[in-house]
């Protein structure tokens, strides 16, 4: 489920495939042509908090910290960049660097950062053993 809440993946996998079958059956414009639009923007209000909500707070229980501030720090930079730096940019650069573009490269960068770090600590010296030991 979106929020995390069920312990079984049938209900997901379930109303997965009842969502393919519509779709396939060409029934899926009927529907949301006459589903209203305030149901269907509350929908993806729904979906978005619980998104937001199982990865921006409940990650910190599943995450280290440094990987935790990445995901902080994505976001952040995500929220800037679309909101206030975007609109200031010329009208021809626009189109060229999307707020998903800078934080997928942002995201790459700091992860590749993360791993780099986690695992340049020396390691440990052999032990040798005689043939005898062994």
């Amino acid at each position: 489920s979106i929020a995390g809440t069920s312990e079984s993946s049938l209900p997901t996998l379930l109303l997965g495939g009842i969502c393919l079958l519509v779709f396939l059956s060409g029934a899926a414009g009927n529907i949301i042509n006459i589903m209203p639009r305030f149901l269907l923007g509350g929908l993806c209000v729904f979906a978005g908090v619980g998104f937001l909500y199982e990865n921006l707070w409940e990650g910190r229980k599943k995450m280290n910290r440094a990987s935790f501030a990445i995901v902080w720090i994505i976001f952040l930079v995500n929220f800037i960049w679309e909101f206030f730096v975007l609109q200031n940019l010329p009208k021809d650069i626009q189109p060229m660097v999307p707020g998903l573009l800078v934080v997928f490269v942002l995201g790459i960068v700091l992860s590749t950062f993360e791993f780099m770090f986690a695992f340049m600590h020396k390691a440990k010296d052999p032990s040798i053993r005689c043939g005898d030991v062994c």
